[in-house]
Order: C-alpha cells, then sequence, then structure tokens
C-alpha cells in the first residue's frame, strides 16, 4: 500500500453506483494470491469495457481501504488471452481508456504512429548540440517513452520531453517579451523631480535604499514608449505597497 504498482488478473465482477454525489464503477480483480478493488469516479462508460471474466492489466497507487487493497481511477488494459503474441501488452504504455475508445484500442493506434515517428517528429536541435547537452534525437524520446527498451532509455527519453516542455515555454515568453519591445506601444509617464518630491513628502518616513532603487527602475521603465513588464517582489512588510 502507498505504492505505485502494475496487476494483472481476472475480473470477479462488476458495480456502477450512480446514486452517490460522484457515480463509480468498481471492478472486483483476483489473482491467485490476492483480491483487489478498483474503483473509476465518473465511470459509467466502462460498463461496456469491462465484463466478468476478463483479464486486465491496471496500474496505479495501491491503497489499503477497509482492510481490502484498492486502487482509484488507474490505467488499465484489458489482455487477449487468446492472443499468440501475450508479452506484447506488458510492454509499453497502459493509456487510460475513455467513452469511446478502450485503452487496447489506444495502444494499437499510438503503436501504428510509433511506427511512421521519423517521419511525423522534426527535430528541433542539430547534432552538436544534442551531444554537449547529453539529449537524444526528439524521434527516439517520443519511440521509448511510449516502449521503452528499458530504464535507462526511458529516463533518458523523460529528460528530453521535459527539456523540450522548459525550452518552448521560455522561447514562447521570449517571442512575447520581443513582441511586447518591437511591435507593441505605450504613452511614456515621465516623473519630474517635483512630481518625486511632492510624493514622497507624503511619507512621514524615509525611503530605503532598496526601494529608492526599486522606484527608480520602475520610474525608467514608466518612461520608456514600450509596455512595463515588471514583478515587483520582496517579503511581506517589505514596503512594497
Amino acid at each position: 500500500p502507498g505504492r505505485t504498482a502494475t496487476i494483472v488478473g481476472m475480473v470477479e465482477s462488476t458495480d456502477y453506483q450512480n446514486y452517490r454525489r460522484q457515480p463509480i464503477f468498481e471492478a472486483i480483480l483476483s489473482d491467485d494470491t490476492e483480491v483487489c478493488r478498483i474503483i473509476w469516479f465518473h465511470g459509467g462508460f466502462l460498463r461496456n469495457q469491462l465484463k466478468p471474466g476478463q483479464v486486465i492489466m491496471a496500474s496505479g497507487k495501491v491503497a489499503l481501504y477497509k482492510h481490502q487493497l484498492q486502487m482509484t481511477n488507474p490505467k488499465f488494459l484489458v489482455l487477449d488471452e487468446r492472443s499468440s503474441e501475450p508479452d506484447e501488452y506488458f510492454s509499453g504504455g497502459v493509456y487510460p481508456a475513455c467513452s469511446k475508445l478502450s485503452s487496447r484500442q489506444i495502444k494499437k493506434i499510438i503503436g501504428r504512429v510509433r511506427d511512421a515517428v521519423d517521419e511525423l517528429v522534426p527535430e528541433f536541435y542539430d547534432k552538436s548540440f544534442l551531444a554537449k547537452a547529453n539529449l537524444v534525437s526528439r524521434k527516439d524520446a517520443f519511440a521509448w517513452i511510449h516502449l521503452p527498451p528499458d530504464e535507462k532509455k526511458l529516463a533518458r527519453a523523460k529528460r528530453r520531453l521535459k527539456y523540450d516542455e522548459l525550452f518552448l515555454m521560455q522561447l514562447g515568453l521570449a517571442l512575447r517579451r520581443f513582441r511586447m519591445q518591437h511591435f507593441s506601444t505605450a504613452t511614456p509617464c515621465r516623473c519630474s523631480d517635483e512630481i518625486d518630491r511632492r510624493i514622497r513628502r507624503r511619507f512621514p518616513f524615509l525611503l530605503t535604499e532598496d526601494q529608492n532603487g526599486a522606484i527608480a527602475e520602475i520610474a525608467a521603465d514608466m518612461a520608456k514608449p514600450e509596455p512595463m513588464n515588471r514583478l515587483l517582489q520582496g517579503d511581506v512588510g517589505s514596503g512594497k505597497t
């Protein structure tokens, strides 16, 4: 209990309770050693996918509820015991089913797309940068994340995809900042010495060095003919207002 696990067993029974605030679909899964209760919130669509007697593989966090093992909203895959290649179901990802597609159908679709990954996935970086940053190619990352040859390559695929996510986010922010600086205009609001003195006279105390520095930077930004993009950061009670 408390760990993420993947289990395989036979569906002993199913039950759909739609009278609750959150309707749940329940399946009792068993193997030769243990019984596990599996529930899906708002899982009414599973009534047409999971039937007693089916063998399924479920992946999720295991908890102990009323002295019984339980999984909540796990990913699952219906296994075909008649398949001549049963190992195919135990490799690769387990994909959440939806009302229109089962996990097995999604897995087959992704398998076909994975075979064409060379044509569908362009590379962002040149080979020298990939080597310098110790990154695998983008096509390998997509192939390995869905069907990892081993744990090491799975970790490298995750690292590449996380790197891309952060890179694209930073690139988007940089492009937005560039457009604001070069294509957006704003009316300059210049603060004269007289205005500055009038404002300061309203305070019954002297401003700190850090406050004076922040005011000078903000005033310089407001005097520019472009929108200001600034965050004033400081501890509670440090005098930001």
